[in-house]
């Protein structure tokens, strides 16, 4: 009796358009009375690609540049009005720079500098909290970066990521 064994590898998978239609890539190898036979062959499959966007819904920040005490809700499209020196940039590069800290793994000093401490301010301490829904679930992530007095850099003090879901 010959021996037949098939195994089924994907190879990879190609989308067309905004991703409708996905190609993928199949190997079926089959192995009888000692010779083997490897075919590749393609199959369309109609398929649902779900692309999960995240909503910011709630940004605070104190003691960062101009912002002292600030707290910002926003909805899915936000727009930034207001004259120069009163914080739309800083309320963005408080995003990009969380974004560094936490994806990118960049180091705290370089991305909160002391000098980014707000001028009025006694304390040695910024505060940020960021609340996010993501596919209908509730996160909300804190972040205490404080001045090491010791060293003269900042340092992360308290960090926290809460779900709700």
């Amino acid at each position: 009796m010959a021996e037949v064994r098939r195994t089924v590898r994907v190879d990879g998978c190609a989308t067309s358009g905004v991703g409708r239609l996905a190609t993928v890539f199949l190997t079926y190898r089959y192995h009888l009375n000692d010779i083997d036979t490897e075919v590749t062959t393609s199959v369309v499959w109609q398929i649902q690609l779900v692309k999960v966007i995240p909503v910011l819904s709630r940004l605070y920040v104190d003691n960062f540049r101009c912002l002292e005490n600030f707290e910002l809700d926003l909805d899915e499209t936000n727009v930034f009005l207001g004259r120069n020196g009163t914080g739309k940039t800083s309320v963005l590069n408080v995003l990009r720079n969380i974004q560094s800290l936490v994806v990118r793994g960049s180091k705290v000093d370089a991305v909160f500098p002391a000098r980014d401490i707000s001028l009025n301010s006694q304390r040695s301490e910024q505060r940020f909290e960021i609340e996010t829904r993501v596919d209908g679930e509730a996160y909300s992530y804190s972040l205490v970066v404080e001045r090491d007095l010791s060293r003269g850099m900042m340092r992360v003090g308290e960090e926290t990521l809460e779900h709700d879901g």
